[in-house]
């Protein structure tokens, strides 16, 4: 029987909402159901208000204090904010009249517990798990997490000194093997930093060819088949020619050093389809036989490739997993030190054993884990201990009611990271299969009822209404029930420009729509809902939702030529930017005078700001670009120059963040961002200082200045120092940083569509258990299968990161489809 709902529960206010839910039946599963669920919320249902209520049912109801609850959240900001919103509903209980004094007294106990609350996130467990149990099993006692910067300068040290190690050793044949195989040293390394983040290397089979066997079988051939022409076929034949070429080919390659040969065959690509006529060769056969022994060496040459490939990535797998990645776990451990996916790594392991396995368990009656569409494999396992039998791999049907998962596959777009909306998918089944539940709640509490009719519609025709066993990264989708209802004001336009317009004309066409539409809606006050009552829209109830930051400024550009203030999410382009690739400039030029390309590139920056001309005029009297030589130029180079040579004297005494205080005091780019009011550029600036203090004191100004560079050169991604709030704006947004937000109007803009191949390199996919290569001319025979199934997933993932931007919508909704094929949209 359901229990009765209290006055505690619900309050007035909830129960004359609920009257009008569609799904109140749903609702209440959620809150009172006593076996495992898993809660499917679509977007603007109020999953957060459910997870709350589950939360207060477990500590009145059924009586588990705080302390036996586990509260998973996907973020730490979303740690806090569960927390405050805990906090706030327990005060709002205890401040309503009708509970009864037993039901206080609980309310009470978790308000005054709330602040030691088991509310984390999977790292944040891991944490705690491997500090509990893990000193037993190998782990460092008061070890510390390194962050990215800090884990990626220590390994790549390790590497460093592990290539070192092995160039005395048998393994040193390996790396030459593959150097003269065309694949070069940053490539190798960039393989080895990839392996290193796999959950595990499993061993690859593969032996190598024998080369020389091949060559010679063939050139004995190739020199019978062209006696034949030479003989046979007129001198214009073109499989005379051909035979010819072949045992060139051959000839050629006898004269080189066999260790070049799998790379110059793998190469020889072109030139191989039989060729030749009949009515040009005295005996016809002849040349029909030469045609099928070409058809047969291009077959053997784009097998022998393979082959090789395959030898390739066994190598370099091999011999990272079995030698390189102990050096490296080792080296970690010996520094009391672990990275992030340690964590998980180590907890996954740790957690297996029996003992622990059966204190985790009973330690917590009840397990809540939101955004659970965002975990992985691993993660999905180490909670799945939390609840299931001591060397289970399932959940059981006798204990029900111990586990509460709440996720919308629908909003999976962390690929990238690792989520897999397939563990979802499969721990979904999972719990069916042992009794418990999946609650669709489908009721929206956010978007006007025409944003729901589109997205509804659009939805329904790219996935389907029950699961998909062929197909189980595809969601299932349920439509969302409005609960504001419709009226007679456009709430949604779907824009397509021209075609046959160049992307950068299209882009610059959508965004100057856009900024005619942000004036024209603000000027008019197009009415938004707050509460229950209406106000005029403001610059900062707007959102433009882009999938990616492809020619971003082309955006922000139109929106301020309307006057129209623009405040950015930041990016990951941190060393991309010039106030940033500038002042690297500067640290290579102190490190190294004779680097006069740094040391121009630095004149030449924000920070300095010459123009070529000048340049071009201190060459012309006979300047140097060594900054030590500075007897003749121009003399604004000749100042700096002597600035320089005085940096250059203390350079070794000093650390990163006075070097960057050097520059600070000498330009005047920190006047004119602020003139600009380039809070962006600003706030990179701020980001810098922390980055020069907190790595520059740690590392030295020689390791710094090598780190710093070395980012910059290769253009790796790094958030962008937090830009300040700006009061009235609007927002441009990637669908990321959107996630989880909402405003009274959003602008959807420049969608592209994803690209979906694999990129070039070494990659595992351990759902096949398979790791293939490719990197030209080399690949493995795994990769298409890899490739087909990546590009399946990223096709899927791109659709849930439209249907993410367009329910971010409350009021308005305009999106521009510029790019996108008409099968994939419905006009509104």
């Amino acid at each position: 029987m359901r229990p009765m709902r209290s006055f505690w529960h619900f309050g007035l206010r909830r129960r004359a909402v609920r009257m009008m839910l569609t799904d109140a039946g749903q609702r209440d599963e959620v809150r009172y159901s006593a076996v495992n669920l898993l809660v499917e919320a679509g977007a603007g249902t109020g999953k957060t208000t459910l997870l709350i209520d589950r939360v207060i049912d477990a500590i009145v109801r059924r009586r588990i204090p705080l302390s036996r609850m586990l509260l998973i959240t996907f973020m730490d900001k979303a740690q806090e904010e569960m927390r405050q919103r805990l906090k706030s509903r327990l005060e709002e209980l205890l401040a309503a009249d009708g509970q009864s004094s037993d039901e206080r007294q609980l309310l009470s106990a978790a308000l005054a517990n709330l602040a030691d609350a088991a509310i984390t996130t999977i790292h944040g467990f891991c944490h705690r798990l491997l500090t509990e149990f893990g000193i037993d099993f190998g782990i460092p006692a008061g070890f510390r997490v390194m962050d990215d910067i800090e884990t990626e300068h220590l390994w790549n040290e390790t590497f460093g000194q592990w290539v070192q190690q092995i160039e005395t050793t048998v393994h040193a044949e390996t790396f030459v093997r593959l150097l003269h195989a065309g694949i070069d040293w940053r490539h190798l390394r960039q393989w080895a930093w990839q392996i290193s983040h796999w959950p595990e290397v499993p061993p690859v089979v593969a032996e190598f060819p024998d080369v020389t066997r091949f060559v010679g079988n063939y050139a004995r051939a190739a020199a019978g088949y062209w006696h034949r022409a030479e003989e046979d076929a007129l001198e214009s034949d073109r499989g005379r020619q051909q035979i010819f070429a072949i045992r060139d080919e051959f000839r050629w390659l006898s004269r080189m050093p066999e260790s070049q040969w799998p790379r110059m065959l793998a190469q020889w690509t072109t030139g191989l389809s039989p060729r030749g006529s009949k009515k040009n060769w005295a005996h016809p056969e002849w040349l029909v036989a030469q045609k099928e022994w070409v058809q047969q060496l291009k077959d053997d040459l784009a097998r022998l490739r393979q082959q090789l490939s395959d030898a390739y990535l066994a190598d370099w797998v091999n011999l990272i997993g079995r030698e390189f990645l102990p050096y490296w776990r080792r080296t970690r451990f010996e520094g009391l030190t672990l990275t992030y996916d340690d964590l998980l790594w180590e907890a996954n392991r740790v957690s297996r054993d029996p003992g622990v396995w059966s204190r985790i368990r009973t330690r917590y009656q009840l397990i809540l884990v939101d955004e659970f569409q965002d975990t992985d494999g691993i993660q999905a396992a180490i909670i799945r201990r939390l609840v299931a039998p001591v060397g289970s791999d399932q959940l059981s049907r006798e204990d029900q009611g111990r586990l509460f998962l709440v996720g919308d596959p629908k909003q999976s777009i962390y690929r990238f990271r690792g989520a897999d909306v397939e563990t979802y998918a499969a721990v979904r089944q999972e719990l069916l299969n042992t009794g418990g539940q999946v609650v669709p709640i489908f009721q929206n509490f956010r978007s006007q009822a025409a944003i729901l009719h589109y997205v509804n519609e659009l939805f329904a025709r790219r996935w389907p209404s029950s699961p998909d066993a062929t197909k189980p990264f595809v969601p299932v989708f349920y439509p969302l029930m409005p609960t504001v209802p419709a009226d007679e004001r456009v709430r949604l336009r779907v824009v397509r420009l021209a075609d046959g317009e160049s992307a950068h004309a299209k882009r610059e066409a959508e965004a100057y729509a856009i900024a005619n539409l942000v004036k024209q809606a603000v000027q008019e006050g197009w009415p938004v809902r707050v509460g229950t009552t209406v106000r005029p829209l403001a610059y900062s109830d707007i959102a433009v939702i882009v999938p990616q930051r492809t020619e971003l400024d082309v955006y922000r550009q139109a929106l301020r030529a309307q006057s129209i203030p623009v405040s950015n999410q930041t990016g990951r382009r941190f060393f991309q930017q010039d106030e940033i690739r500038g002042l690297s400039h500067l640290f290579r030029a102190l490190e190294n005078p004779q680097d006069g390309l740094a040391a121009a590139a630095w004149l030449l920056s924000p920070w300095v700001g010459l123009s070529y001309d000048i340049l071009l005029g201190h060459r012309n009297a006979g300047g140097s670009w060594n900054y030590l030589q500075s007897d003749r130029g121009d003399p604004l180079v000749l100042t700096w120059w002597e600035r320089l040579a005085c940096w250059h004297d203390q350079y070794w005494r000093v650390d990163a963040e006075t070097v960057l205080d050097w520059a600070l005091q000498t330009s005047s780019l920190l006047q004119v961002l602020q003139e600009r009011e380039d809070w962006a550029a600003l706030a990179n600036l701020a980001e810098m200082r922390r980055l020069c203090r907190d790595l520059g004191d740690r590392w030295g100004v020689w390791e710094f200045s090598r780190w710093f560079c070395s980012q910059v050169n290769e253009g790796n991604p790094f958030e962008e120092g937090p830009v300040p709030g700006v009061a009235d704006a609007v927002l441009i947004s990637t669908v990321h940083q959107a996630k989880g937000l909402e405003w009274p109007m959003v602008i959807v803009a420049n969608w592209t569509p994803k690209k979906t191949a694999l990129e070039p390199g070494i990659h595992y996919n351990a759902r096949l258990n398979q790791v293939a290569l490719h990197h030209d001319p080399w690949e493995s025979q795994n990769w298409h299968a890899l490739d087909h199934d990546h590009r399946e997933r990223e096709v899927a993932e791109a659709d849930r990161l439209l249907y993410v931007a367009l329910t971010r919508a409350r009021d308005y909704l305009w999106f521009y489809a510029s790019f996108l094929d008409d099968e994939v949209l419905l006009d509104e």
